[in-house]
């Protein structure tokens, strides 16, 4: 069950973006992969909190003929309620627009009003981007970090891998130094195998020195 709902999580959190506060926000390019495999989870954990619930049966029937008159019902969930505790949940929402306010006052208010909505969600659909991007640079900041040790993980190669990859699709702004950042990666770090890097040692160094250079490039300045 729990490898079932972790499974889920990262889906969607590889799949989605951070919009404000545990909503998220879900590109039109990666709807239909989340769909799926959200759905197939869905299906699994269904599968196996039947499966929990016939054994959680079995083991109130087994405390009730062990602590015979010390045992009450009321102390455990029923068989529906348990199930129901593993379920995965979602709702799909549109994303307001500045065009679905409907206010009854005079048009330059109005107008007013609607320029300011419009500010908003595109300021926090920079942010979201910038959360895109803040993500690939921790990720490549980990590889530069950790594959010059022999002892490397390939989980940090996968990682940084994965998020090139589903950059295109979540970079729902196509903001362009994202766009430059994903092509930058995926031609000269991300095109590398973990086996590779772990048996060239040439061409580690040389994808290495790549990835230094592209997060030098990309991270900012320090202020002040």
């Amino acid at each position: 069950i729990w490898r079932v709902i972790t499974q889920a999580r990262q889906i969607h959190a590889r799949l989605t973006l951070p919009w404000e506060g545990d909503l998220r926000v879900l590109p039109a390019q990666t709807y239909f992969e989340y769909v799926a495999q959200i759905g197939r989870l869905k299906e699994e954990l269904e599968t196996e909190a039947v499966q929990l619930a016939k054994e959680f049966r079995a083991w109130k029937d087994k405390a009730k003929a062990n602590k015979k008159g010390m045992y009450d019902e009321k102390d455990f969930p029923t068989e529906a309620a348990l199930k129901e505790r593993f379920r995965i949940h979602t709702s799909l929402y549109p994303l307001p627009d500045a065009g679905d306010f409907n206010l009854e006052m005079d048009n330059e208010s109005a107008s007013e009003i609607r320029e300011s909505a419009d500010l908003s969600f595109k300021t926090r659909l920079a942010a979201t981007v910038g959360f895109l991007k803040n993500q690939i640079i921790e990720a490549l900041a980990k590889y530069v970090h950790a594959v010059p040790k022999k002892g490397f993980r390939d989980s940090t190669v996968e990682r940084l891998q994965d998020l090139v990859e589903n950059a295109p699709y979540l970079n729902v702004t196509d903001d362009a130094e994202v766009e430059r950042l994903q092509v930058e990666l995926q031609k000269h770090v991300t095109c590398v195998s973990a086996d590779t890097l772990r048996n060239n040692e040439d061409v580690k160094q040389r994808v290495l020195t790549e990835a230094k250079r592209i997060l030098s490039e990309f991270t900012p300045a320090p202020q002040g």
